[in-house]
Formats: structure tokens, sequence, C-alpha cells
């Protein structure tokens, strides 16, 4: 899995691409292919990076987060995004030698 983190400049006036890093967790049993990410400008007031998340264990919702940290022209945020993690699908075989045995035997 793949998180995309985008941050836009949303103020009034002449915007700008942050800059900075954005730093990656989760509620649950994971792991991210980094702990960070560096933005890079995506256009005159948006920057975005990405960062791998494979989910170890616990089936169910694990809340990916992105936090900003921020640099002297643009403030601190974060968001987080509700990924949903199921079961590794399984098949059970049963086979049985001899195929065929008569009663008693």
């Amino acid at each position: 899995m793949v998180a995309v983190v985008r941050r836009d400049d949303v103020d009034q006036g002449q915007k700008s691409s942050p800059a900075g890093e954005v730093d990656f967790s989760s509620d649950d049993s994971g792991v991210f292919s980094s702990p960070s990410c560096t933005l890079a400008p995506a256009d005159t007031d948006s920057a975005s990076c990405q960062d791998g998340y494979r989910p170890t264990a616990n089936a169910g919702t694990h809340t990916v987060t992105g936090a900003y940290q921020g640099s002297a022209v643009h403030a601190t945020s974060s968001d987080g995004f509700p990924l949903s993690v199921t079961l590794r699908d399984t098949e059970t075989t049963v086979t049985c030698a001899p195929a065929s045995v008569a009663i008693n035997q």
C-alpha cells in the first residue's frame, strides 16, 4: 500500500509550495518503508510525497497518519486515512490415500 500525502497552501494572498518533511505513523501494527518523506513541489501552491505501508497484524481499520512538520512559511498540519486491513485468504485441501478402501479395512 502506498500512502500519498499532499500539502496545499490554502491561505489568502500569494501562495507557495510547502517544503519540508512529513512524518508517518499508524495506530496499529504495520511497517513503513521510511518513517518520513520529503515534500516535492506538485504545482505553485502544493507539494506531495509518498511512503509505503505494510500492515503486519490485526485485521480492521488502521489509521495511517501523515504529519507535516511545517516550515518558516507554512504551519504544521496532519491528516489520517482509515485503511481497511483484511485477513489473508486461505484455502484448505483434504486428500486421502488411498482414495478408496473396503469396509473394515
